[in-house]
């Protein structure tokens, strides 16, 4: 979950939402995946919304791991 801290952790604030819907659709913290429904419920915001987040907290992650390769931290 290094990768997932990062964004948590990162200098932008409200990633937060970001990191959220992650760790709930793909199940990171107890194994249970959620649906975009789901996590929508929890928060009070559309499917629609859930999947914006959830393609903008991936697109970071993409980010994340093109500068570490570029910077020469992964192999």
């Amino acid at each position: 979950m290094g990768i997932l801290k990062n964004i948590y952790k990162g200098n932008v604030r409200g990633e937060q939402k970001y990191f959220n819907v992650l760790v709930y659709r793909y199940g990171f913290i107890d194994n249970s995946k959620y649906t975009l429904e789901n996590i929508g419920k929890m928060y009070g915001i559309s499917k629609k919304a859930v999947r914006q987040r959830e393609e903008k907290g991936l697109s970071k992650i993409r980010k994340i791991l093109d500068e570490r390769v570029y910077n020469g931290y992964l192999d």
